[in-house]
């Protein structure tokens, strides 16, 4: 296997800042190990995916295998509903429960939202909101696993890709005008709670 199979580093623009992805051929299929966007260069980009395995080789779109799963990544980043569990993630070392949450957040439907508490009782853990919040801030693949659909009670809860929860508020209102009024819904509703009425 050449080194451009073992782990190459593939980056391009989008509508959501420069964006790229690891991706590895080892484990008998092509699958991504990690995605970043939202960054303001193509060099910031390549240093934060090579900051885990600076071997890894940057290869040009056009030359990658995965030419598919850009295309999809920008047809996401222009604010079309695409189906992004298409594009196979890395199963990489991680807890039964992890791998659980992040499997219930990848069926997340475009355009809707789940708060971390509802996440945690779709995995079977009712009362286990804070370690879901946890292994969303962990999420190596982004957008792919859809963290950002996933939000607090009172508020967007975190978002730890590069521009924060301004980023996140962006993807949500990208998604659906609706997702940032449900969002809005939950904290009137949570007011109306602690004021009694």
């Amino acid at each position: 296997m050449s080194q451009v199979d073992a782990h190459s580093v593939v980056v391009f623009p989008s509508n959501l800042g420069w964006m790229g992805f690891v991706f590895s051929t080892q484990d008998a299929r092509a699958s991504i190990q990690r995605l970043s966007f939202g960054h303001s260069t193509k060099r910031e980009t390549i240093e934060t995916l090579r900051r885990e395995n600076s071997k890894c080789t940057v290869i040009s779109e056009e030359e990658s295998r995965a030419i598919d799963w850009v295309r999809l990544l920008q047809r996401f980043a222009d604010g079309e509903s695409v189906d992004l569990s298409v594009i196979p993630v890395a199963l990489g070392q991680f807890t039964e429960f992890e791998t659980d949450v992040r499997a219930a957040c990848q069926n997340i439907p475009f355009g809707r939202t789940l708060t971390y508490g509802e996440l945690a009782q779709k995995v079977g853990r009712p009362g286990a909101a804070r370690a879901v919040g946890n292994v969303m801030r962990k999420n190596p693949t982004p957008l792919v696993v859809p963290c950002h659909r996933v939000v607090g009670t009172q508020g967007l809860g975190g978002f730890s890709a590069p521009q924060g929860l301004a980023m996140k508020e962006r993807l949500l209102d990208m998604e659906s005008p609706s997702a940032k009024t449900q969002n809005a819904k939950r904290k009137m509703q949570n007011l109306k709670c602690k004021v009694g009425v």
